[in-house]
C-alpha cells in the first residue's frame, strides 16, 4: 500500500512540476506549485515523517503561497501574458478540476492506510539530531532558494514609469 501511495504522489508531483513550468500565468503556476507541495507532504507522511509533512504544508502551502499571491496582486496584471487563451478564465478548467480532486484522492489513500500505521521505535535523541541533519549541509541551498524567490517576486513588480 505504501508503494502505491508513493507512486501516486510521486507521479502527481512530477506531472504538476512539469505543468508549473509550462504555464503562462502566475495564477496557474501557483496552483501547480501548491499541488507539488501537497504531494511532497503526502510523500513525507507516507514515509513516516508526519511532523515534517505537516510543517512542509504549513510553511510552504501557507507562507510561500501567500507570498506568491501577494506578488501576483502587486504585479497588477503584469504576470498575465497577453494572448494567453486562459487569461480570461484565470485557470484552465482541467487543471482546476485535477487540483480539486488531488486532495480528495490523497485523503482517501491515506485513510485506507491509516489502519496499518505503527509507530517505529526511535532513539530519544532523534528529535535533537533532526535540526542539524535538515539544516546543516542544506542551509546555504535553502537561503539561495529563498533569495531567488524574492528576486523572482521583485522582478514581477512594475515601476511607476512602466505602469503608465
Amino acid at each position: 500500500m505504501t508503494f502505491l501511495i508513493v507512486a501516486f504522489a510521486g507521479a502527481s508531483a512530477v506531472v504538476f512540476a512539469t505543468l508549473m513550468l509550462a504555464q503562462r500565468s502566475l495564477y496557474s503556476s501557483a496552483v501547480c506549485f501548491l499541488a507539488v507541495v501537497l504531494q511532497a507532504g503526502v510523500l513525507l507522511y507516507a514515509s513516516g515523517a508526519r511532523l515534517l509533512a505537516v510543517l512542509l504544508l504549513l510553511i510552504y502551502a501557507g507562507a510561500v503561497a501567500a507570498l506568491i499571491v501577494v506578488a501576483i496582486q502587486v504585479a497588477g496584471g503584469a504576470a498575465e501574458v497577453r494572448g494567453s487563451r486562459w487569461s480570461r478564465l484565470g485557470l484552465p478548467w482541467p487543471l482546476a478540476a485535477v487540483g480539486l480532486l488531488l486532495p480528495v484522492c490523497d485523503g482517501a489513500i491515506l485513510l485506507l492506510r491509516a489502519g496499518a500505521v505503527r509507530m517505529p521505535a526511535a532513539p530519544p535523541a532523534g528529535d535533537l539530531a533532526l535540526g542539524p541533519a535538515l539544516f546543516g549541509p542544506y542551509a546555504a541551498a535553502a537561503e539561495a532558494v529563498a533569495l531567488l524567490m524574492l528576486f523572482a517576486a521583485l522582478a514581477v513588480v512594475r515601476s511607476p514609469e512602466e505602469k503608465s
